[in-house]
């Protein structure tokens, strides 16, 4: 069987731009019907949304023991989404599961893995993260991965950050990112800093890097863009013309932030209206 490459390389990579680093759930992305299972057990792992609430009503034990077997299936298909289901159960051994998939030889299931890890911290995981960091050939799945040291504070995982910053190239934005969440304070003050950038992307992903960091203090800041209609990312129909404003994404950021029940639908693809925006403003006094 051929997987999906190149495509589902620059796919994922366009979906995981900010979703996967700023989101505190991981985004799995699909690639497309499966054929026909081949007996009861494939069709349990078709639906990993239904594989994982079958195996997290049983013990955790049974579950670790089932994905396990799952995780080493000849169909890449079923290794990916067996990935995916142990990475919502709360049983250590899971991050087993999770490591181990980083060094599949499907793409697909390496960046399962990947994103799995970023969705939260698997101390466990801190060896294997960074050797990956460090010698994975899948750009993709190294910046994924940088996004997962973020969750793993300590000396080794701030020297390994660091020198990828220093290195400068396309993964040093994601490490010194990493590195603003787990307190670094020159890489904090740059991630700040972007919030007065002149072009309105930036200071649009500035908003959402905040995110990312995850601090309720910082949402003060994201308060001061709550006035910023300027446009920033194109979203919706390719050339349809619609634009995400600054200010948008500070609404986002602050809710996320502080938590807030707005009282209206919030998502990366809504433009608000000015009652929206004042409903924050309210909520936030």
């Amino acid at each position: 069987m051929i997987e999906p490459r190149a495509a589902e390389l620059r796919a994922r990579r366009r979906a995981m731009q900010w979703s996967v680093l700023l989101s505190s759930a991981a985004v799995v992305c699909g690639c497309g019907p499966a054929p026909p299972p081949a007996d009861e057990q494939r069709a349990q792992i078709e639906d990993p949304s239904a594989e994982l609430a079958r195996v997290a009503q049983g013990p955790a034990s049974d579950s670790i023991v089932e994905l396990r077997q799952r995780a080493v299936d000849p169909d890449y298909r079923v290794r990916e989404r067996a990935v995916t289901a142990a990475a919502g159960l709360a049983d250590p051994a899971a991050t087993q599961i999770l490591t181990s998939g980083l060094q599949d030889e499907s793409i697909n299931v390496r960046l399962a893995a990947a994103q799995a890890l970023a969705a939260r911290p698997y101390p466990a995981a801190t060896d294997a993260v960074l050797e990956q960091i460090a010698t994975s050939p899948d750009e993709t799945v190294r910046e994924i991965l940088i996004a997962a040291a973020g969750h793993l504070p300590g000396p080794r995982t701030s020297t390994a950050l660091k020198q990828i910053e220093r290195e400068g190239g396309p993964l040093a934005g994601t490490a010194r990112l990493a590195l603003a969440k787990l307190g670094d304070t020159a890489a904090r003050a740059a991630v700040l800093a972007n919030l007065g950038a002149a072009a309105p992307r930036a200071r649009y992903d500035a908003l959402a890097a905040l995110t990312y960091i995850g601090e309720e203090s910082l949402a003060a800041r994201a308060l001061d863009l709550l006035g910023d209609k300027a446009s920033a990312l194109p979203i919706g129909v390719l050339r349809a013309g619609r634009y995400r404003r600054v200010c948008d994404q500070a609404v986002d950021t602050i809710v996320l932030l502080r938590r807030l029940t707005p009282g209206f639908e919030t998502g990366p693809e809504r433009i608000y209206s000015d009652d929206e925006l004042g409903r924050i403003r309210t909520l936030t006094r």
